[in-house]
Formats: structure tokens, C-alpha cells, sequence
């Protein structure tokens, strides 16, 4: 996905021009963050944050659908969730309480203002901060997805009363 972020980027201005067809003339996500954005470089394009929303909307899509076929499909993760969840307990919930900051953090354009090099690359270099939040966001989205179903599979399949979880051999378990 990173690639495909790059690309939108790199094509930005036939991306805002079909856009423009479409009537697609204003934010929804992004809309207090590009007020602020233009109000402190004069350079930024509009069409660049319009692409940034589309990564985040296209992000959003992606590991919300993998979310809810992972909760339909929850059986399929016995294997792998119960050989992670043993060893690595704190790692998961590690990893969600940290990523949802960062993600504030990347959302939070004055706190990005306080970091010099952020600034700099914002100024000179404004596609490859593009690409790189959206790739921060796509992947974050994601350790959210996988964090939100291996709590999912804990309620659900290892703490539910009844439920059979996978084994190595059948024959072990009596049957």
C-alpha cells in the first residue's frame, strides 16, 4: 500500500481534477487540519490533503472489512491467537495503547509544527510527509484491526463457555 499512497500522490493533480468533476470539493476528516496547514505554509495544496483523506478513507475500508471477516470468521485464528496470546500477553495490549497516540500524534498538525525536521519536510518536501503519514496511518489502522480481533477472539472463543478451541491432535483431547 505504501506504493499505491506514493502513486496517488504522485498523480495528485489528475486525482483533484476528477474530483473537481465529481463535485468531491471539500474534506471531512481533514477539514480543521487543512485550516490550519494553509494558514501556516501558503504552499500546501488543497488536492494534497483531498488525497490524504482518500489514503485514510481507503485505509479505514480495508482493515475495517478485515476486521469484521476476522469476527465472522473467528475460528480460523485459534491456531495462531492462542500460540501469541501465551507467550506475548502484554505485547498486544502493548501495542494498542501505543499506537492509538501515535496516531493522535500524526493527526495533531500543531504538534507535528513543534518538531523541526516535521516542519522541514512538510515545507520542502510536502508529497513524501504526505506518503509517510498516510503509510503511518495504513499501518496503525491496522495494529488497531488486529489488536480489536484478538480481544474479539479472547471474549468470543477463548473465554466462552463451550467452545472447543484448535489442537495439534485431535486424539489428545479424547476425541
Amino acid at each position: 500500500m505504501p506504493f499505491v499512497f506514493a502513486l496517488l500522490f504522485v498523480f495528485d493533480d489528475f486525482i483533484g481534477r476528477a474530483l473537481h468533476l465529481l463535485r468531491y470539493d471539500h474534506l471531512i476528516l481533514l477539514q480543521a487540519q487543512y485550516l490550519y496547514l494553509s494558514n501556516r505554509l501558503p504552499d500546501i495544496r488543497f488536492v494534497d490533503v483531498q488525497v490524504l483523506e482518500i489514503t485514510i478513507w481507503l485505509s479505514i475500508a480495508i482493515w475495517g472489512l478485515r476486521l469484521i471477516l476476522g469476527a465472522l470468521f473467528l475460528k480460523q485464528y485459534d491456531k495462531f491467537f492462542m500460540t501469541f496470546a501465551e507467550p506475548n500477553k502484554l505485547r498486544a495490549y502493548a501495542a494498542l495503547i501505543i499506537t492509538i497516540p501515535v496516531i493522535y500524534v500524526l493527526m495533531d498538525l500543531k504538534l507535528a509544527f513543534g518538531g523541526r525536521s516535521t516542519f522541514m519536510l512538510m515545507k520542502y518536501f510536502p508529497d513524501a510527509y504526505f506518503v509517510l503519514i498516510a503509510t503511518l496511518l495504513f499501518w496503525g489502522l491496522r495494529i488497531i484491526s488486529a489488536n480489536l480481533l484478538f480481544i474479539t477472539w479472547k471474549i468470543f472463543r477463548q473465554n466462552w463457555p463451550g467452545i472447543v478451541l484448535w489442537c495439534d491432535d485431535p486424539q489428545q483431547n479424547g476425541r
